[in-house]
């Protein structure tokens, strides 16, 4: 193309607000931008690498798009493409890594290229086994055990490190183990693994950690390829994940951070918003430090709502306030339902009079705090004859990434039907209108959270939950426990009453 064929890199930005146009026009790093729900964040970002390709800032083939779903990269991509920038590399921190080892594994061993496995269930057992003297662990507990060894990984705990770290913060290993046990479990697991030849998903980032650190050739062939980096959900990084993205950068500082730390939602998962929250010391000078705070999804009372959830925190200087873009709208009123039937109950009746009045299943989303909560309104929605589909629960491996580039990812909102889905599931989706079912203490906050750090997350879903509705918000929650005994009574949550 020639450049009276190349469009004007401004007409690139047309329809972007004020902030988001700052935000665009600031190509050179570092940048952090700290986005809202709802504020066109990944609208602004795909705009912003665009320009700075066609100003000739960047190399599209040597810019990097991490994000922390392959659905969310490829839509990423296909945005990317739409604005004449196919060449740019979006993909998750897994997929992007793979590919990175592949290309020089050949290089540093003879060994052949690992088979990639979510869990090594046979290492696991045989782990377990040998270790605990143990075989009757039920699968739960093994499901908990590969959770907290990839747990380890992603916040870079050796195993020797870890019956101090359980000393220190009263952390307690899953399946009722010793620290001690548990520590020599995992490194055995590790071994069975190697011997097989198989690696799991966060593998990966600490062997292109490995080869970044040790293989200096290797490290160079690598970085040669990236003049600048873009990180999307960056409040839900993990230590191994931000170790990499250092050593991706080298000595270049072309990085741009996009994050929301009120949307921290997976930190039982290794993820934390210190990183973005740290951003301007880590990096400084910043050139730009960005604030999107126009929710173009929600209405004001849904929003004034959502504000107020995260008012009370002790954390709420870390938290940016929304002002709705939107026309006024309906108030949210809270509905107190006798137990989990009549709230499942009424949830249903009240879709079947949304859907008789016009309203499509697909503009809808249940949203609960946990998967068993969902059973009695999937099962009042049958009995309404109204269709529904469930969203799984995000297991602790894959909340970050899904990180084989040709698994299937998280599965998006479904057709013609309503959604039902736990709020962790729910994060990155929206629908016009939305129910938020077991708003009661001990389901949302979750048991009872022992630590300010774990109530803070418990804030942070209701946050999310809240932050998915467009038009109209319904949150609902039982006075009691559904054949619970005698007036065992359930209260309000805290998020809802300002504390």
């Amino acid at each position: 193309m020639t450049d009276t064929e190349r469009p004007d890199p401004e007409s690139l930005l047309q329809g972007l607000d004020e902030m988001q146009l700052r935000a665009a026009h600031a190509v050179c790093g570092p940048v952090r931008i700290i986005a809202g729900a709802g504020a066109g964040k990944t609208r602004t970002i795909t705009r912003r690498i665009a320009y700075g390709c066609a100003t000739d800032m960047w190399n599209p083939k040597h810019v990097l798009a991490v994000t922390f779903s392959t659905k969310a990269a490829r839509e990423m991509k296909v945005r990317l493409e739409q604005l004449g920038v196919g060449d740019v590399h979006a993909a998750t921190f897994h997929s992007a890594a793979l590919g990175q080892l592949r290309r020089v594994w050949s290089s540093v061993t003879t060994d052949d290229f690992p088979g990639l496995v979510s869990v090594s269930r046979q290492a696991l057992v045989g782990a377990v086994q040998a270790m605990s003297g143990r075989d009757d662990v039920s699968p739960m507990e093994l499901r908990d055990i590969a959770a907290e060894i990839n747990w380890m990984k992603v916040s870079l705990i050796a195993p020797e490190d870890y019956p101090k770290l359980c000393e220190m913060t009263q952390r307690m290993p899953p399946a009722q183990l010793d620290p001690d046990v548990f520590a020599r479990l995992a490194d055995e697991y590790e071994r069975r693994k190697a011997a097989v030849g198989v690696m799991d998903f966060n593998d990966i980032l600490l062997l292109t950690c490995h080869i970044l650190e040790r293989f200096p050739e290797q490290a160079a062939s690598i970085q040669r390829t990236i003049e600048s980096i873009t990180v999307d959900e960056y409040q839900d990084v993990s230590p191994l994940q931000h170790r990499l993205l250092r050593l991706w950068l080298g000595p270049i500082r072309e990085i741009c951070v996009v994050g929301d730390s009120a949307q921290t939602i997976y930190s039982f998962a290794g993820a934390t918003n210190y990183y973005l929250r740290n951003f301007g010391n880590e990096f400084a000078p910043v050139k730009s430090d960005i604030v999107l705070n126009r929710d173009y999804r929600s209405t004001p009372q849904i929003v004034k709502y959502a504000n107020n959830v995260l008012a009370p925190s002790p954390c709420c200087g870390d938290y940016i306030q929304l002002e709705s873009a939107r026309d006024d709208g309906q108030g949210v009123r809270l509905a107190q339902f006798d137990d989990e039937v009549a709230e499942a109950k009424g949830i249903a009746a009240h879709i079947h009079r949304l859907v008789g009045k016009g309203v499509a299943v697909d503009d809808i989303g249940v949203l609960t705090r946990t998967n068993d909560e969902l059973r009695p309104i999937a099962s009042a929605l049958h009995a309404a004859g109204v269709p529904y589909a469930l969203l799984r629960m995000p297991s602790p491996s894959d909340a970050e990434s899904d990180g084989d580039p040709d698994a299937p990812s998280a599965p998006p909102a479904p057709r013609h039907c309503v959604t039902l889905s736990t709020i962790h599931s729910a994060k990155g989706l929206e629908w016009k209108y939305v129910f938020v079912a077991g708003c009661a203490e001990g389901q949302i906050p979750f048991g009872n959270p022992q630590t300010q750090d774990e109530l803070e997350e418990e804030r942070r879903l209701m946050y999310v939950a809240v932050t998915r509705a467009q038009d109209r918000l319904f949150p609902s929650y039982p006075a009691r426990k559904s054949g619970a005994r005698g007036m065992m009574r359930r209260d309000v949550s805290r998020f809802l009453l300002g504390r």
